[in-house]
């Protein structure tokens, strides 16, 4: 893995930066580095301090979650997609691995950096948190409709009875209760990225 600095125009490849004015663009570049990753190379792993978002400039990563010893692909990201962007607000441990499927290049962000970003632009950093927001709100109806979906296709017990609605209350109960369906999977998977 390598990595050296970016300039404003890597930052206009992204619409997640349209706001942003040039002054602007200048100052979140400034906290931005470059990083090169060889085909299957990991990024990061489940558990590893989050402390940087980062943007596709090439290539493929997944988001892979080990679940009864084998690898579930959560999702992939490609150009121009920005992933672990919630750690510049907050800090916290990863909740899944993320391996490059090609050689890819991505633009990481580091939440220092973005904390002097909010000293040196504050409309700037002001901007950021809104983007990010929106794609957290994005992603968050997204993986509800999965999981609408998901649950829809496939609530039943092993003797083949639908599952009847519950409460958010009582997710959990039924999540125990079933730890060999694909709802007690999603169930668990849940857990660990809202715990």
């Amino acid at each position: 893995m390598s990595s050296s600095a970016v300039g404003v125009e890597h930052l206009r490849q992204f619409p997640f930066f349209a706001q942003l004015n040039e002054e602007e663009l200048t100052a979140v570049a400034g906290a931005c580095k470059l990083r090169t990753l060889a085909a299957k190379e990991w990024l990061f792993r489940a558990g590893d301090s989050g402390t940087s978002a980062f943007l596709v400039l090439s290539g493929r990563v997944a988001v892979l979650l080990r679940a009864e010893g084998r690898f579930e692909v959560l999702d992939t990201f490609a150009n121009g997609s920005i992933f672990g962007e919630l750690c510049l607000i907050e800090q916290s441990a990863r909740s899944a691995d993320v391996r490059a499927l090609d050689g890819t290049l991505l633009i990481e962000i580091d939440a220092d950096d973005f904390a002097r970003i909010q000293q040196i632009s504050p409309i700037a950093a002001v901007k950021v948190i809104k983007e990010v927001t929106l794609r957290t709100c994005e992603r968050l109806r997204a993986v509800n409709q999965r999981i609408e979906t998901y649950l829809a296709g496939d609530l039943r017990t092993n003797s083949g009875s639908t599952i009847p609605p519950i409460a958010l209350t009582e997710f959990d109960d039924l999540v125990a209760a079933h730890p060999d369906t694909k709802l007690g999977f999603f169930g668990r998977l849940l857990a660990r990225l809202w715990s």
